[in-house]
């Protein structure tokens, strides 16, 4: 024995164990041990106790076990000592129980206990050895956390092993996305549900992870639910390093793409419509037969039908220009109430077209304004599934194409433009699209990670530069979006407040020289007719001052709508003169926004230029602000 140990005071039960060996194997031991009398009193306990529990060297002997229980368990703990002594039996640890111990200071603390009986000159002792497991506990709840986030996503997770295959986790999601219960995915393998790659094509897949080669790879396949059904999915497979590499598992990250199958099939089906339209119509005339019934014809095989017709209204009276069938000749006479459902751009799944009952979808032409007739297609049989929205969109546009070509004549020239405004309007959805899913998507997520880098750094200079750079971030993302928007909206604006200012913008481009950009952010839609009355006016007077007074090369209108309607005209001119503010237009553009409560201001802009700001209130549903 050490000095240390040597010249502790020794109570009687240490001379019974066999020496000093016995007494240090205890002293230096893990857990806790004590032993306690027939009457619990503790009679014995080692320095992990007393450290455990907080308590002096020597300052547990003779005192009640109990006094390591908290308070509202000490009472039901005297009765189970009297059980016990009844009938005395060793009880291993992590026997289920919820036990707790109490330290000196008061506080509480997640336990094991294993008990052993010890009969010794006719005297019950009770050897009890304590474990804290509050590390076990937390790791525990860290892991049900980390669970419990697993399973809140839709995508499924699964974790196996490399050699063996076999899953050792499941998320939710994954439950959810195989039809498969935990324990029947436990038992399986990612080759059980993939039906394309059998297990040598598998590990010829995860070889250049487990190489070291890659990191992760993704791959497009299917997996094949518990009821047969095939289900398109993309597939993150990861190797990610872990401390124990003899256990370093695979995950692979699952994600249901149905939805974006579909949308993209969809955009598919569309765009080769519009293709096959475009080609028909390229040669279209009018009273050119041929060309009408080839028209008829391509749009009922794209759309899944029987057939179709294309029909004259004369004095009320329809009478079938062309027509097409794909089994018996189509009608010749149309009865009315189907003219006239055709002049409702209506879509119906129990009409007369033939003897019996039919799908039919048709839509009306109009032409300078007049009905002129209508484009119908029909199903031999009720459609199993109503028509679809694309449907009733896709027979609408074909319908104002056959307008368009009878008004205009279609020459070689006005096809010839079409074909490249299709072109172009591909390319800039394509564009608008690779912004939004890709750029801003990307941007957005270094903007997250710098703002989570900012509170771990402590430099004020370099925080503030992160700062700065997560604002120029959403700016970004600002801008972005007014771009997209650029991109998607008609060359003319469209309806509504938003194409109203698209308008004026353009119509400013001559005047300046140039076109402004314009930027919106909130519900442009959502701005009172009393305000837009105000609003448009202003912008425009605002450009005229431009082109007039500024000497600018470039102009930056911004409309922002919260609870205010906030308009800035920014240009990089030489800035504002008397001659702006001493003019009539100013006070106009002050009054107009104090006769709605708001406020105009022109000044210098930050970076050179003039800036322009006029901000009135907006009245919302619910509250009088």
């Amino acid at each position: 024995m050490s000095g240390e140990t040597s010249s502790r005071p020794y109570p009687a039960m240490v001379e019974e164990l066999s020496g000093d060996f016995a007494w240090a194997v205890v002293e230096v031991a893990p857990d806790g041990i004590l032993i306690t009398d027939d009457a619990g009193t503790i009679v014995l306990a080692n320095h992990r106790t007393e450290e455990l529990f907080g308590y002096a060297p020597g300052e547990l002997l003779g005192r009640p076990v109990e006094i390591l229980l908290p308070d509202e368990s000490r009472s039901v703990h005297r009765a189970h000592r009297t059980r016990y002594r009844a009938e005395p039996r060793t009880r291993a640890m992590g026997s289920g129980l919820d036990l707790r111990g109490r330290r000196r200071d008061g506080t509480v603390f997640p336990v094991e206990i294993s008990l052993s009986p010890l009969s010794q000159d006719g005297e019950l002792r009770v050897i009890a050895v304590i474990r804290d497991i509050s590390d076990r506990i937390a790791a525990e709840e860290e892991n049900r956390r980390i669970r419990a986030t697993l399973d809140a996503t839709h995508d499924g997770v699964f974790i196996f092993d490399p050699v063996t295959l076999r899953h050792s986790y499941v998320n939710l999601g994954a439950i959810e996305q195989t039809g498969y219960t935990e324990a029947q995915l436990l038992e399986m393998t990612p080759v059980h549900l993939n039906p394309e790659l059998d297990e040598r094509a598998f590990r010829e897949v995860l070889a250049p992870l487990l190489s070291g080669e890659v990191s992760a790879r993704t791959l497009t396949t299917v997996h094949r639910r518990s009821d047969g059904t095939d289900v398109p999915v993309e597939v993150l497979v990861q190797y990610p390093p872990v401390q124990n590499e003899s256990s370093r598992p695979v995950v692979a990250i699952v994600r249901d793409i149905s939805d974006r199958m579909e949308a993209d099939r969809a955009i598919r089906q569309s765009e080769e419509r519009m293709r096959t339209l475009y080609r028909v119509a390229s040669e279209l005339r009018i009273g050119s037969d041929e060309q009408f019934r080839e028209t008829v014809h391509a749009a009922a095989v794209l759309l899944g039908v029987d057939g179709g017709f294309l029909a004259r209204i004369e004095e009320g009276t329809p009478r079938v220009l062309q027509s097409w069938d794909a089994c018996d000749p189509a009608p010749s006479d149309l009865p009315t109430e189907l003219v006239a459902l055709s002049l409702q751009t209506v879509a119906a799944n129990d009409v007369t077209v033939r003897d019996g009952s039919s799908s039919f979808i048709g839509a009306p032409i109009e032409v300078d304004g007049n009905p002129f007739g209508v484009i119908a297609f029909y199903r031999a049989t009720p459609r199993e599934e109503p028509w679809s929205v694309a449907d009733r969109d896709f027979v609408r546009l074909l319908a104002n194409w056959l307008a368009r070509t009878i008004e205009r004549n279609l020459t070689e020239d006005a096809l010839l433009l079409a074909q490249q405004d299709l072109a172009v309007t591909e390319d800039r959805e394509r564009i608008a699209r690779d912004l939004h899913d890709t750029v801003i998507q990307r941007l957005f997520a270094a903007g997250m990670g710098l703002q989570s880098t900012i509170s771990r750094v402590a430099d004020p200079g370099a925080r503030e530069r992160l700062e700065q750079a997560v604002d120029d971030l959403d700016e970004t993302i600002r801008e972005i979006r007014t771009a997209i928007f650029g991109l998607q909206a008609p060359p003319d604006g469209g309806p509504g407040l938003r194409g109203d200012i698209v308008r004026i913008t353009n119509g400013a481009r001559e005047a300046l020289g140039f076109s402004p950009r314009v930027q919106f952010s909130g519900a442009i839609e959502s701005i009172p007719a009393r305000v837009a009355e105000h609003l448009l006016p202003t912008l425009r007077e605002a450009l005229t001052n431009v082109a007039k007074h500024a000497q600018a090369s470039a102009v930056r209108v911004s409309i922002e709508v919260d609870r205010e309607v906030r308009l800035r005209v920014t240009d990089n001119g030489v800035g504002p003169g008397e001659d702006v503010a001493g003019g009539h237009g100013v006070p106009n553009l002050r009054a107009r926004a104090e006769e709605l409560g708001g406020t105009f201001s022109l000044g210098s802009a930050p970076t050179g230029g003039t800036l322009l700001e006029w901000c009135v209130p907006v009245e919302r549903d619910g509250d009088g602000t």
